[in-house]
This record gives structure tokens, sequence and C-alpha cells, in this order.
């Protein structure tokens, strides 16, 4: 529907595009795609001129050094303006711009996919309280959300052909956990008896699921705690068998440290841990990220407190 409205970030063609047509630069979305653009396009000697973000609570906060604007000072801004959309919120951000006769909007899938992000420092002393900073510096972490962004992208694209493409399907693996928090969301402090998922069934459930969808980005396990299920080797083992699916991200709060043959069904390409540290809670943080990274094992850990 939006296809038309929105322009490839293919970086040569990119540069010569903005140097024709020197109108403000403008990143929409104040998050983690934000540092990646700005970051990208600096990198390409491209200067921003303002960020723009639909949280009408963050008009006049900074962000990377720059004031944020909301979307009714945006559109004092001249239609010419280059717009780059660095949020996974595409479609309603587009439908806005478009709304607002914007001619010149970006997809940043190319100009995240051409950046060597390793060789760009995206630190800012000016940064205010964005609390994506520290996922922002994970190589392997930023590799993993350009492609979530990519798929976001894909949902706006004309589907040429009937393949099915998924940006990521949650697998619960486990009723258990070794924390009760209050404000859980898959409301496990509520299991009198917690049980495990029975591994016959997921797995006949997993290979009906699969074998008819034609690409998943990926397969997320969760719980509760997934190491609290002794057989997560088998389920890990399994899930990185479907040559379908790019990744396997798995949900843990650093309580338990994996051993033997769990260790080792993380060691592959394809997985990722998404580290929660609650903390002390997380009484194991510190000996897992050990484990992790003796082993070279991809990983990123976030703050839950920010």
């Amino acid at each position: 529907m939006f296809l038309n409205n929105m322009k490839d970030s293919e970086t040569a063609k990119l540069v010569d595009e903005i140097n024709s047509n020197p109108a403000p630069v403008i990143l929409y979305g104040a998050g983690f795609y934000c540092r990646l653009g700005i970051g990208a396009l600096k990198n390409l000697n491209i200067q921003v001129d303002a960020i723009c973000d639909s949280d009408l609570d963050r008009e006049g906060s900074y962000f990377c050094g720059y004031e944020i604007i909301s979307p009714k000072t945006l559109k004092t801004f001249d239609r010419e303006a280059h717009i780059f959309v660095v949020s996974i919120f595409v479609t309603p951000i587009l439908q806005l711009l478009t709304s607002l006769a914007f001619r010149n909007i970006y997809d940043c899938t190319n100009l995240f996919e051409n950046t060597d992000f390793s060789e760009i420092d995206l630190d800012d002393n000016s940064t205010g309280k964005d609390g994506d900073y520290g996922e922002s510096r994970n190589i392997v972490n930023i590799n993993r959300q350009i492609g979530l962004y990519k798929h976001e992208i894909l949902k706006i694209l004309p589907i040429d052909s009937n393949e099915l493409h998924l940006k990521y399907i949650d697998i619960v693996i486990t009723e258990a956990c070794s924390m009760k928090c209050i404000d859980c969301s898959n409301l496990m402090q509520y299991y009198i008896n917690p049980k495990h998922s029975d591994i016959d069934i997921l797995f006949r459930s997993l290979d009906q699921v699969i074998t008819t969808v034609d690409h998943i980005y990926e397969l997320r396990v969760l719980g509760g705690e997934p190491f609290v299920n002794k057989q997560i080797y088998k389920i890990i083992d399994k899930l990185v068998s479907y040559e379908n699916v790019d990744k396997i991200v798995i949900y843990t709060n650093a309580t338990i440290v994996p051993k033997e043959r769990n260790l080792s069904s993380l060691k592959n390409d394809k997985v990722f841990l998404d580290i929660t540290d609650y903390g002390q809670l997380s009484r194991n943080l510190d000996k897992l990220i050990g484990v992790l990274e003796l082993n070279s094992i991809s990983y990123i850990a976030k703050n839950q407190y920010g």
C-alpha cells in the first residue's frame, strides 16, 4: 500500500540523492535503530538535522545529543526533507509521513546491512536516558536487530509469491521458573504445580508448523526459566536442525548456568541468549557470562531496571 512512498537506502545512490537535494535529514524514531541510523549516516558524511518521535512526552528531551521534536513540529519542515524510518513501527510512521505529504521517506535496510558497525563509535556523552546503549554496542545483537527490522519492512512490500515468512514464534518449554516475579507477563507465579512441555507433543507440533512456513527469522525459547527444563538441550538441538529458521533465541534470567549437554547445545551459530539482568536476583549473571564468553556463545545482557 505504501511502497511507492518509501525509498531504498542503497548507499551510493543515497549519498548522491542527498547531496543533490540539500533538504534537512530527519530520523523518525528515537530508539535503538535511531542510534544505528546516526552512526551509519555519519559514516557516509551525512549530517542528521533532527530526530522525531511520536511519544509526545519525549518532546524537548535529548537523544544522542539531538533534541527530540514531535510530529507537530515535523509538519513545519520542507516536504522535500529526507526522512529515515528508524523504528520497527514502520506502518504507522509511514502512514503519518504519507499523510503529511513528505516525498523522501527511506527504508534503512540497505543502509544498516551495508554498514560495518564494528568500525563505528556509537557512543555519545550527551545521550539521555535511552536504555538501549548497551545493546547497541553488541555487534551480534546489532545484526540480530537489523534482521528484525528487515522483517518489519517486508510486511509492507507487495508479495509476488505464495511464500510465508514469519518474524518469530514463541516456544514455551516450561511453566517452572527460578523466580516468582509478581509482574511476570507469562503469569508463571500463579502455577501451583508447574510442568515442563511434553517434548514429544512439542516436536510433533513444531514439525507441523515449520513445514508449512517458508522462512522464520527467530524461534524464541521461553518459560518460566527455560534452563529449569533439564531436556532443553534436546529442544535446542531440534530447533537448530530446521534449515528454514535463522536464529534460536533463549530468554533467561541468569539464575542457572548451563552445563554439559545443555552447554554443548548452545555452541551453534544459530543460538543466541537474551539475558535479563534483575540485579541481585540474577545471582549467576557474572558466572553465566563468563561461561558464554569462554565458549564463544552469542548473548546480550539487559538490565531490567534501566
